[in-house]
C-alpha cells in the first residue's frame, strides 16, 4: 500500500552536492564518515557527535566551516499517514495523531486518525510492522519498559485498549472500555462525532508494568441531553483490571492524568446536564495513591463573571510537595499536597479591550526538576462574554508565550511569531520541544514546525533556543523526542481560502 511507503530526505533523483558540514544540535553531519562513532543517515550522510560553539571554525577531514548562531534541524524521514483532506476541507478538527519512541529510541510507534498503527525504525523510518484497526481513531500509544509491547488506545464505539507484540503487531490482549463507560453512535454528518465516542484520554505505563488510563465518554443522548461517564482504571500487564475508581463510572470527564511515584492527579471536569455529583471535586483535581485510593480533592471557584466553570486540559503536574494547575481562564495555581498553602499567578485573566474582554488560556504545563513549564494560548474572548465567537479586537499581553518558573520566580520566557502548539520534554529533561501550529492571521507558511530549547543552557529564552525544525504544515500538539535529540512531529493539512495545503504525515528530525 502506498500508505506505508516511507521516504527519507534524499530519495528521488540524485543531485550533485558539494561536500559540506551541517551543524546540528550536539553534532555535525558530513558527506563522509569520520571515525567509528559516525552514524549513517537515511540520505547517505553521516552524523558525528561533537560539541560546537557559534562562531568557531570547525574542521572535519578536509572541510572547514564556521559554526552558525543556531543549529540546523535536519529531517531524517517522513511517514505518510493517508488522506484526511475531506475532514480538513469541511472545517473539522486537525486529525489526532499518537506518537511514542520506544524506551531505547530505536523504534517509533505511530497511531493515526484513520486507525492505522505502524512501527518504524527510529533512525531510518523503515516500517517494521503495521496494522489497520477497524472504525477507530488511535487516541494514544505507549511502550512497555522493555520495548517488547506496544499499547494502543482507541476512540471508537468499543474503545478498546490493545496490547500488541512490537515486532509484528500481533495482538496479545484487548480490553473494552465501552463496558466501563458505555457507547454511543454519533450523527453521520457530524464532523466532530468521533470525539463523542468513548476513549482512553490518558495511557501511562507504570514502573511495575501496569497500565493506568482514563476511560472517558461524553455524548449527547437521543433526548438531546448531554451526558458524561468516566472511570480511572489500573490494568495489569496482561490486561486484567487491578483497580478502578470510582466503583462505578462517574458523571464527569476525566482527561489527562499525571503520575509522580506513588501519587496520581486527575482533573475532574463536566459537560453533562443537571447537578454535579457532590462527592467529587468537579472543577478541580482529585489526588489518589497508586492503589486508586482517594487522598484529597482540590477545587477552584470559577472566575466570574467571565467563566461559570473551570477547565483543565493538559495543564497539571505534581512536584515533591505541590500540585500545579493551569486553567482555561489564564490562572496558574499551586496547591500544597500536604497541609495548607500555595500560590496563584495571573498569566491570562481577562482584561478589557474597549468594551470587549480578552484573555488567554493555559492548556499545557509540566513540572521538571524545580521548574514549572507553562504554555499560554492565543488571545480569545471568554465564553461567558456577549459574543465569544468574535475575533478579539487586540492581543492579550500574555498570549502565545512559553513561561518557565522556578518556584514562584519567573526564570525565563520566550515569545515569537510562531503559534505555539503544545510541548514535549525528552526523558532526560534536556530537550524542550514546542510545536508551531496553524495560523489564521497571515500566510507565513514558513513558521510551521517545532522549536527546540535546551533546558541545560543558561540565559534567556532566546539564548536557549537551539533550533527550529520547519514542516510543510501545522503540527499536532503532541510530539515525541528522544534523549539524543530526535524529534517526531505530526503534520496536518490546512486550508487557505478555498485551497487545501500540506499533507498528513509524520516527520522525524535530528
Amino acid at each position: 500500500m502506498a500508505f506505508w511507503i516511507v521516504c527519507s530526505f534524499g530519495c528521488g533523483e540524485s543531485v550533485h552536492r558539494e561536500p559540506q558540514l551541517v551543524f546540528v544540535r550536539d553534532g555535525l553531519v558530513a558527506d563522509f564518515t569520520v571515525g567509528d562513532e559516525a552514524r549513517k543517515l537515511p540520505d547517505g550522510r553521516f552524523l558525528v557527535a561533537r560539541d560546537w560553539v557559534s562562531g568557531e571554525t570547525v574542521t572535519v577531514g578536509a572541510i572547514a566551516a564556521v559554526a552558525p548562531a543556531m543549529a540546523q534541524c535536519l529531517p531524517l524521514y517522513i511517514v505518510p499517514l493517508g488522506d484526511v483532506s475531506a475532514v480538513v476541507a469541511q472545517g473539522g478538527e486537525p486529525p489526532d495523531t499518537a506518537l511514542a519512541f520506544s524506551p531505547t529510541g530505536d523504534r517509533l510507534a505511530i497511531g493515526s486518525y484513520s486507525g492505522a498503527l505502524v512501527v518504524v525504525d527510529g533512525w531510518t523510518g523503515e516500517v517494521t510492522a503495521h496494522r489497520q484497526l477497524a472504525e477507530t481513531m488511535v487516541k494514544r500509544v505507549a511502550w512497555s519498559s522493555d520495548g517488547a509491547v506496544v499499547y494502543a488506545a482507541e476512540q471508537s464505539p468499543d474503545a478498546y485498549v490493545h496490547a500488541f507484540r512490537a515486532d509484528d503487531l500481533d495482538i496479545l490482549w484487548s480490553y473494552r472500555l465501552a463496558d466501563e463507560v458505555g457507547s454511543s453512535a454519533p450523527l453521520a454528518d457530524d464532523l466532530y462525532g468521533v470525539y463523542s465516542l468513548p476513549a482512553a484520554y490518558s495511557l501511562v505505563v507504570l514502573d511495575d508494568g501496569d497500565l493506568l488510563l482514563t476511560a472517558v465518554h461524553g455524548w449527547t443522548d437521543k433526548e438531546g441531553q448531554r451526558r458524561n461517564r468516566s472511570r480511572l482504571l489500573r490494568l495489569t500487564a496482561d490486561g486484567m483490571v487491578r483497580q478502578g475508581w470510582p466503583a462505578e463510572a462517574a458523571d464527569a470527564t476525566f482527561l489527562s492524568l499525571v503520575v509522580d511515584r506513588d501519587r496520581i492527579a486527575i482533573p475532574l471536569g463536566r459537560s453533562a446536564a443537571g447537578p454535579s455529583p457532590p462527592e467529587l471535586p468537579i472543577n478541580g483535581v482529585q489526588l489518589l495513591d497508586d492503589d486508586l485510593t482517594p487522598l484529597r480533592g482540590f477545587t477552584v471557584e470559577p472566575l466570574r463573571p467571565w467563566f461559570d466553570s473551570v477547565f483543565i486540559w493538559e495543564a497539571l503536574d505534581l512536584s515533591a510537595q505541590s500540585l500545579v494547575v493551569g486553567l482555561g481562564d489564564g490562572r496558574l495555581i499551586s496547591f500544597a499536597t500536604h497541609g495548607s498553602g500555595g500560590w496563584e499567578k495571573d498569566l491570562g485573566k481577562p482584561i478589557m479591550a474597549g468594551d470587549v474582554p480578552v484573555s488567554v488560556s493555559i492548556g499545557h504545563l509540566q513540572c521538571v526538576d524545580e521548574e514549572t513549564i507553562v504554555l499560554t494560548s492565543r488571545t480569545n474572548i471568554p465564553y461567558s462574554a456577549a459574543a465569544p465567537e468574535l475575533r478579539p479586537p487586540t492581543s492579550h499581553p500574555s498570549e502565545n508565550t512559553l513561561w518557565v518558573f522556578e518556584g514562584q520566580r519567573l526564570k525565563w520566557t520566550w515569545r515569537g511569531p510562531h503559534v505555539l502548539q503544545g510541548f514535549t520534554i525528552s526523558p532526560n529533561g534536556r530537550h524542550l520541544v514546542v510545536g508551531a501550529g496553524s495560523r489564521d492571521s497571515d500566510d507565513r507558511f514558513d513558521l510551521f514546525g517545532a522549536l527546540v530549547f535546551d533546558r541545560e543552557m543558561a540565559g534567556s529564552g532566546e539564548e536557549r533556543l537551539r533550533a527550529f525544525c520547519p514542516t510543510t504544515g501545522p503540527v499536532f500538539f503532541r510530539q515525541a523526542v528522544t534523549d539524543d535529540g530526535r524529534i517526531a512531529t505530526a503534520e496536518v493539512p490546512f486550508t487557505k481560502g478555498s485551497n487545501l495545503k500540506g499533507r498528513y504525515q509524520v516527520t522525524v528530525f535530528r
